[in-house]
């Protein structure tokens, strides 16, 4: 499976480019429930989710690999990201790969994460190699740790966040999956 792209039975991911991708993201990150649980919490306005639109976009011009855009394949519209990054929100672990997603809230409840999901792992251990695949996850965060349990993804330890007031759990995932 190539890393640029990847197709699933109902998502088209796509290497993330900011000039396409960044004004439907803008929308998906308007929504307050869609950041609960990450950065600051609540709706994110145009100009912070531009930034994270282009961050996304560098780190595929760092790294090779990054966040996809998904996008439903029968109706082509972007539902937010799915993928593998480094997580260089956390210098302490930034030598790890995590699987990450961020979905609008209609596209909730579909399984479209765990979809997406289990692609961005396949490609990290054929094409990438990686030994393990990691998620960070808001010890809150319900609905995304279901995902992790549905990957297959194990608890290794649950520690301070590196610059937000709460802990943040960490599961892991190996090529054995």
């Amino acid at each position: 499976m190539p890393l640029s792209s990847a197709d699933t039975e109902r998502l088209r991911l796509e290497r993330w480019d900011h000039a396409v991708h960044g004004g439907p993201f803008a929308l998906v990150n308007a929504q307050p429930e869609v950041s609960e649980f990450v950065g600051g919490g609540g709706a994110m306005s145009r100009s912070e989710s531009d930034e994270l639109s282009r961050r996304i976009s560098r780190h595929w011009d760092t790294y090779g690999f990054g966040l996809w855009a998904a996008s439903r394949r029968d109706t082509a519209e972007l539902i937010g990201f799915i993928g593998l990054c480094h997580p260089l929100w956390w210098p302490e672990m930034v030598d790890r790969v995590e699987v990450g997603w961020r979905l609008r809230r209609e596209a909730w409840g579909f399984g479209y994460a765990t979809e997406g999901g289990r692609a961005a792992l396949s490609a990290g251990f054929s094409e990438l190699e990686l030994p393990e695949i990691v998620a960070f996850v808001h010890p809150e965060n319900r609905r995304s740790l279901a995902v992790t349990r549905r990957l297959g993804m194990v608890e290794q330890a649950e520690l301070p966040h590196p610059s937000r007031d709460h802990t943040v759990k960490i599961l892991s995932a190996t090529c054995s999956i």
